[in-house]
């Protein structure tokens, strides 16, 4: 989970954080969610809070990316993970009125 954005002096910041879950993700399909309001950004997985921050950047519309990108600093990346892909079911987007 990163959030991405660039600072009052146009320097691109990252700030990550790494959750351990107790399972293969890659076995089944998974319920991932994401609060953005004036105030906090809020993480969910299989409906329960695994992040919060505060929202101190995020104030205009945006677009939603879904990655799975290989980024040598989660881990090392090696031939396994050829042939491997990120499949989606469904992704559904609403603002609160």
């Amino acid at each position: 989970m990163n959030i991405h954005w660039v600072d009052g002096d146009l320097v691109r910041r990252t700030k990550a954080q790494h959750i351990e879950v107790d399972q293969p993700l890659s076995k089944e399909f998974h319920t991932f969610g994401f609060l953005w309001t004036e105030r906090e950004l809020v993480w969910y997985f299989k409906g329960r809070e695994i992040r919060r921050e505060s929202n101190f950047f995020a104030h205009a519309d945006a677009s939603v990316f879904l990655s799975s990108a290989v980024i040598k600093w989660a881990g090392p990346v090696t031939d396994a993970i050829d042939g491997t892909s990120m499949d989606v079911d469904y992704v559904r987007v609403w603002r609160q009125p």
